[in-house]
């Protein structure tokens, strides 16, 4: 048998990866829900989200909180219910402290009456900070077709 290296576990990391999912979790859940100001919270004040795959930039909390609502009130509008289903691949912690992120993110539509067709699938590349008082929050996000 060849060299076989060992990694031994990072259970700081592992505890990270989990809020690190949990956060991802409220994201989803509020986008989808309509708890448009749970999913903003989790963006740091002067957060920066670059939607490649739509094609748009946000500054700021504030103004991500105003393009999901937006988003959300035309899906209500063409009575859409939609899903995000997401799956964090990797974290890793960087050089300044804060953890990056790769997530894949599946998004089904639901039309009333009708059954779910995929919307899209992008990747999601985060950087996110640890507040003082230990809350993630993410700082940097571009969104990604995948494939």
């Amino acid at each position: 048998m060849g060299a076989e290296q060992i990694v031994a576990a990072d259970p700081e990391l592992d505890e990270v990866f989990a809020r690190v999912n949990h956060l991802h979790a409220i994201q989803t859940q509020g986008i989808d829900d309509g708890d448009i100001d749970a999913y903003a919270q989790t963006f740091a004040l002067d957060a920066i989200v670059v939607n490649a795959a739509a094609g748009h930039r946000s500054t700021g909390r504030a103004n991500i909180r105003t393009l999901a609502a937006r988003n959300l009130e035309q899906r209500r509008q063409r009575d859409l219910q939609t899903r995000h289903c997401m799956f964090t691949g990797s974290i890793r912690r960087l050089n300044n402290g804060t953890i990056a992120s790769l997530s894949r993110v599946l998004i089904l539509q639901t039309p009333s009456g009708g059954p779910p067709r995929p919307l899209a699938h992008v990747v999601c590349d985060d950087i996110m900070e640890i507040e003082p008082r230990g809350a993630l929050k993410i700082q940097f996000r571009v969104i990604a077709p995948f494939g």
